[in-house]
């Protein structure tokens, strides 16, 4: 989708001694990582629990082209430690709200409902707590 804010994942896969050598990139990683974030590109992104032989980054952003470019410069990839994929992803509608509400971010934040984790006023559809993940 040109011209419009679509989502993506990028999906990481790690070399066998990555572990080993995580700390030779990691803080030129996490540096290109919050500046994306910082400019609303990156959503969020993780490695694998275990084992951990990948990562996936969630961007929203205009086109592949932005992750695709951040690949390239990251300095795992660069090194040869992570080889790369990316895929256009649709999520399912309001979804972030049901992760807010499953995962607790907004309990007790004052501005937000504790049951559908919307802003008072918000314009979007408000999930109701019968929508909330049991």
């Amino acid at each position: 989708m040109i011209g419009a804010a679509t989502h993506f994942l990028m999906f990481y896969e790690f070399t066998a001694d990555y572990l080993e050598r995580r700390g030779e990139f990691r803080n030129e990683h996490l540096q290109s990582a919050w500046a994306a974030r910082n400019c609303g590109e990156l959503v969020l992104g993780g490695a694998y629990a275990d084992p951990a032989d990948g990562a996936v980054l969630l961007f929203q952003c205009e086109s592949e082209a932005v992750p695709q470019e951040f690949a390239r410069n990251d300095p795992y990839v660069r090194a040869g430690e992570w080889s790369k994929g990316c895929r256009d992803w649709v999520p399912v509608r309001d979804i972030h709200r049901l992760v807010y509400i499953a995962d607790g971010l907004y309990r007790g934040h004052p501005s937000r409902s504790r049951t559908t984790g919307v802003r008072e006023g918000d314009t979007h559809r408000k999930l109701r707590a019968a929508d909330a993940p049991h």
